[in-house]
């Protein structure tokens, strides 16, 4: 078993255990680790289970796999990068993910407002817009600051 397979048979048992959260599994190229962003960050950061079932496989995969690394993480409070996707599981709507974030970061109303206001006027106006608010969310949380 490779890495790619570990992680996605992993990662899987995971989210069958955990089906309101999502997991975005890929590599960060700039830095070479696997990487796995779990949203809602409040649930990486405040859920034991989730905790104590993500850290031993956390554990395993650096023993199986010494040459690799793999980084477990909140999509809100990270500077790694996915740049090649291996599988999300327990994909979060857009929109959602948003207001997690903005409920997260405890945004006044009316920014998080604004900002999915900017969100459903991307949707209508331009696919592209939106795409790039989608892999660029911290712009959204800048037009809104």
């Amino acid at each position: 078993m490779n890495p790619k397979e570990y992680i996605q048979k992993s990662i899987s048992n995971l989210a069958n255990q955990f089906p309101n959260i999502e997991f975005k599994c890929g590599i960060d190229k700039c830095i070479g680790s696997y990487i796995v962003q779990i949203t809602p960050a409040s649930e990486f950061d405040n859920n034991d289970a989730l905790l104590d079932a993500w850290i031993p496989i956390s554990l395993e995969f650096n023993e199986l796999f010494i040459n690799d690394e793999i980084v477990f993480t909140s999509q809100v409070d990270t500077i790694l990068e996915i740049s090649e996707e291996i599988k999300t599981f327990n994909a979060i709507s857009f929109t959602d993910k948003m207001k997690n974030i903005f409920s997260y970061t405890k945004l006044p109303i009316q920014q998080q407002d604004a900002v999915l206001v900017l969100h459903k006027l991307s949707i209508k106006s331009a696919t592209n817009t939106d795409k790039y608010y989608q892999s660029n969310p911290s712009t959204l949380y800048q037009m809104a600051a």
